[in-house]
């Protein structure tokens, strides 16, 4: 069972993959810069953190963002991806905290599910009270300057396989 979980998992993780390169993002074009299964893994990591998926957002062909996505794939019926969303909040503000200064101020982050965390909606009002509040539950130490720059680098992406255009 958690090996199918696994291999839906990647085969979505694919997908987004496909569906997102080439296509503008957060008003940026965009392409695929790495991916933590083959060779440019490195490019996933900013502030010793590592990401599924990583794209240059670009204008004139210029690289100015970085783009850091988490991607996870559940079950639509019975599954749940809070407990993904609340470590991707915390390991993205971690990543901005430790990241170098250049790196942090072209950082992006996005989490990407076939399903929406259940409190998206709080997320979506206020990102920074949200994370702040998850950051809070789970002991971690606030620089609350980081935390305001951060705010509007985070983002959530709900990807249904319809809308991905498969199965």
């Amino acid at each position: 069972m958690r090996e199918r979980n696994h291999e839906k998992g990647a085969k979505y993780q694919r997908y987004v993959k496909y569906w997102l390169d080439k296509r503008p993002f957060l008003g940026y074009d965009s392409d695929i810069f790495g991916d933590a299964y083959d060779v440019s893994c490195k490019a996933t990591m900013i502030g010793g953190i590592s990401y599924d998926i990583s794209m240059h957002l670009k204008k004139d062909h210029n690289t100015l963002k970085i783009l850091y996505i988490e991607c996870k794939y559940r079950d639509e019926v019975s599954g749940t991806i809070d407990a993904e969303f609340r470590k991707f909040l915390i390991d993205s503000y971690n990543a901005f905290k430790c990241a170098e200064n250049d790196d942090a101020n072209a950082a992006q982050f996005c989490f990407i599910s076939n399903i929406s965390p259940s409190k998206l909606h709080e997320f979506m009002r206020s990102p920074q009270n949200y994370t702040k509040c998850e950051l809070e539950k789970n002991n971690v130490q606030i620089d609350n300057d980081k935390l305001l720059r951060l705010n509007d680098r985070i983002h959530a992406l709900i990807l249904s396989k319809t809308i991905l255009g498969v199965e």
